[in-house]
């Protein structure tokens, strides 16, 4: 059970957890936008700048199918943060200086593909050595588990079937047990976009979203690769070794 901004129990099996989980991210990618903005070339070279909009609405989508008990919904929702959180990191890392435009032209190919094997190609320098192999495991088994809704498959139909004979097809019935494992799936997969995304800013824009965030209201920061994260910043602060603002 965890406390919610308005200070009454929120349990992990209610779509108002989906719900808080979903604000958190959603607040998560408005600030970050916001802090990385700072760079005078943000707008003009960084996906972030045009896709930021994109990762806000489906946080939003992703809250209201909850409170349908859209549950395949909010999984395919999933998918395509995790996905395009990678692509963008994976980009501006690859080709940080060219415009927008140029990087839709250089990578249209990318885009346009819906693997995430690039994944291993990434720079994760924000996690300990330890944790990097780890978290691209989980990556990909968030990614899985999602696209699993994604393409009509024998194992959607099965587990469809099983919902149809457990509760007969009513709609608004209670499902606490389904909703306890997407809640689990929604917090793994956008504490792996938050980590994903904040590889494809200068680690100074890290630091000031954590200064912005970390106050025990942000769901994120329970991730232990979040919780990383925040650690390897906090010692590039002490060491002054962050990026300098340009």
């Amino acid at each position: 059970m965890k406390k919610d901004i308005y200070t009454h129990s929120i349990h992990h099996h209610e779509p108002a957890y989906t719900d808080l989980l979903s604000s958190s991210f959603m607040r998560f990618v408005t600030v970050l936008s916001l802090c990385a903005k700072e760079d005078p070339w943000f707008h003009e070279r960084h996906l972030l700048s045009v896709l930021w909009l994109d990762l806000w609405e489906t946080a939003q989508a992703i809250s209201l199918m909850a409170q349908q008990s859209l549950l395949g919904g909010v999984r395919r929702e999933l998918r395509f943060v995790v996905e395009t959180s990678l692509k963008i990191t994976y980009i501006q890392q690859t080709n940080p200086n060219s415009t927008v435009n140029r990087k839709l032209d250089l990578f249209k190919s990318l885009l346009n593909n819906a693997s995430i094997s690039l994944k291993g190609r990434l720079d994760l320098s924000l996690l300990p050595v330890g944790q990097r192999r780890p978290f691209l495991n989980e990556v990909g088994r968030v990614y899985g588990e999602a696209s699993a809704y994604v393409h009509l498959t024998k194992e959607q139909i099965l587990e469809r079937l099983k919902w149809f004979e457990k509760y007969e097809a009513r709609p608004g019935v209670d499902q606490s047990p389904e909703f306890d494992k997407l809640n689990t799936l929604v917090e793994r997969a956008l504490s792996s976009a938050t980590v994903l995304l904040f590889h494809g800013v200068p680690n100074w824009v890290v630091r000031d979203v954590l200064e912005k965030l970390y106050d025990g209201m942000w769901l994120p920061h329970s991730s232990p690769f979040v919780k990383a994260v925040g650690k390897t910043v906090a010692e590039l602060v002490k060491q002054k070794q962050l990026t300098p603002r340009r």
